[in-house]
């Protein structure tokens, strides 16, 4: 298909806004107000976890990472962080090693700029997150007509606006939370993946593999579909993330992060789990009274998630590089997943974003449910106790899947209709056929019975052939009769050569003896007509031999 010549969008305008939001957080933010006198919340949030267990890695207190009151200590510990907060609060470590190998580097800043830097991180994230969702969309609908092409081209020039109104997304910057740059390695993934580098794909992907929670489920739906080299691409990376750590990391450590793990299923029970925040499916059951968590456990939160499951592997309806199959693949993740936040619904803005640009009003749609539900899921979680979120979550996957079921009925009934249409023809091309055929028979007939006539002819032409033989014959019959008179002929001829032969012979003779044959001498000496001498036979020889004198 040709490109069309479309003017390249201004990058400046995003560039400008996303500066201006960091600036904003610096100044404004309560979380990101330095003060080194005590105050009510922890300077830069949640990061507060991630700098404490770098810093522990790197000050070589490594085998203490996972002792909650070694870690403890050391986030309200001034001489370490730098400020004094309120110790009703608490962040535990409950990532893996390698999780904070990563992030190392911010380590050997001062906690005051390590989250300045992080927070520097988190909108560089966003700003490129926009950039490569615009990309993405813009892909997918080159494989169209080139107005469907502009009219997305010109959608994706403002995704960007979506991306900072997300609430979900404003949250994870406020929190200090990670979630925007595994936004932006889902969609590095993405992109990689309509590029058809699959190796590429699944190692950037494996990056992701230090937030287990939303990593486990994408490896095994590529294995499904047959994407093998997008499942030994992240396995190599996972291989190299967590072998080096394993490298760094003394084997105590490791044993006691396993414990931490086990405990992941009840995290919720933990002190300062925020319900309201929490979008999975174990919300169901914690919402509940307690005499009804467990039972809502196995037959509420099982089954879904066993649907879920299904949904994700089994269905063949969407394309594994479209944003249906992302929304449903990420949406299911968060479900199945046994700690996940409101700000971790920032990886559906890839797909929700890129409907919005290829499918508008669908697009608008899921965002709207979204953004409203993270907006009011406190409030409706303190007067109702109802879990909106997973709801939500679980309506837009079955509503998925209703819809993926209706186009492939649809699609199987336009096939019906075209293959009725073919029947149709093929029934047309049928009847011409049988005429033709008709046709056919009735020429067969004419020249069967012109064979017939042939036939005849050629037994009359047979009867006349065979008369022409008899004819032939008798005239072969006549031709020897003549050869045989024609021998007899010259039987005769020779023998009248023979009496020729004789005669002249004869002549000179009989003349002297006979004067008659001298033909002057008819008459005696004395007149007298001697003729009447000669007695008869001689006469007639006398006669036979002057015509043959006179014939030859």
């Amino acid at each position: 298909m040709h490109a069309t010549n479309l003017p390249r969008p201004s990058i400046w305008l995003p560039c400008l806004v996303f500066v201006s939001i960091a600036i904003v957080y610096l100044v404004f933010a309560p979380n990101y107000e330095w003060t080194p006198e005590e105050t009510g919340t922890a300077y830069g949030a949640d990061f507060m976890q991630e700098w404490v267990g770098a810093r522990m890695i790197v000050s070589g207190h490594v085998r203490e990472l996972y002792d909650v009151d070694t870690f403890r200590a050391w986030q309200y510990n001034p001489k370490i962080v730098g400020f004094q907060w309120e110790t009703d609060q608490y962040f535990p470590p409950v990532y893996p090693p390698p999780h904070y190998v990563l992030f190392s580097p911010f380590a050997c800043l001062s906690y005051r700029w390590a989250v300045v830097c992080w927070l520097l991180v988190l909108i560089s994230a966003a700003f490129l997150s926009a950039k490569v969702i615009a990309d993405i969309a813009n892909h997918s609908a080159s494989k169209g007509n080139p107005e469907s092409l502009a009219d997305t081209q010109s959608k994706s020039t403002y995704l960007w606006l979506g991306l900072i109104l997300f609430p979900s997304l404003l949250f994870s910057i406020t929190l200090g939370q990670k979630s925007v740059c595994w936004l932006l390695l889902v969609c590095l993934t993405w992109r990689l993946l309509q590029s058809h580098r699959d190796y590429a794909a699944g190692m950037v992907f494996g990056v992701l593999s230090i937030k287990p929670t939303l990593f486990f489920l994408m490896p095994l739906v590529m294995l499904r579909n047959g994407r093998w080299r997008f499942f030994a691409g992240a396995s190599l990376s996972v291989c190299i993330i967590w072998g080096a750590t394993a490298c760094l990391v003394p084997i105590d450590t490791w044993m006691a992060f396993a414990k931490v793990l086990s405990t992941a299923g009840n995290y919720a029970e933990n002190a300062g789990y925020r319900l309201d925040w929490s979008c999975n499916l174990m919300t169901m059951a914690y919402s509940l009274p307690p005499g009804l968590t467990e039972w809502c456990k196995w037959a509420i939160c099982m089954p879904l998630s066993i649907y879920l499951l299904y949904c994700v592997f089994e269905d063949r309806h969407y394309a594994v590089d479209s944003p249906e199959k992302a929304l449903m693949l990420l949406g299911s993740t968060i479900l199945i997943s046994p700690h996940t936040y409101h700000y971790d619904l920032c990886v559906l803005l890839l797909p929700i974003l890129w409907l919005v640009a290829t499918s508008t009003q669908r697009g608008i749609a899921y965002f709207a449910i979204l953004a409203i539900g993270v907006a009011v899921a406190g409030n409706i979680q303190d007067y109702f106790h109802v879990p909106i979120l997973p709801i939500m979550l679980v309506g837009i996957v079955c509503e998925l899947r209703l819809r993926g079921v209706l186009r492939t009925v649809a699609d199987a009934a336009s096939v019906g209709s075209d293959a009725a249409m073919v029947g149709s023809d093929a029934s047309s091309v049928g009847s011409d056929a049988a005429m033709v055929g008709s046709d056919a028979s009735s020429i067969g007939s004419d020249a069967a019975m012109v064979g017939s006539d042939a036939s005849s002819v050629g037994s009359d032409a047979a009867m006349v052939g065979s008369d022409a033989s008899s004819v032939g014959s008798d005239a072969a019959m006549v031709g020897s009769d003549a050869s045989s008179i024609g021998s007899d002929a010259a039987m005769v001829g020779s023998d009248a050569s023979s009496i020729r032969h004789g005669v002249l012979k004869f002549l000179p003779l009989s003349a002297l003896r006979f004067p008659c044959f001298a033909g002057t001498m008819s008459q005696s000496p004395s007149g007298q007509d001697i003729e009447s001498d000669i007695p008869p036979a001689l006469r007639a020889i006398q006669i036979e031999a002057i015509s043959l004198r006179d014939l030859f």
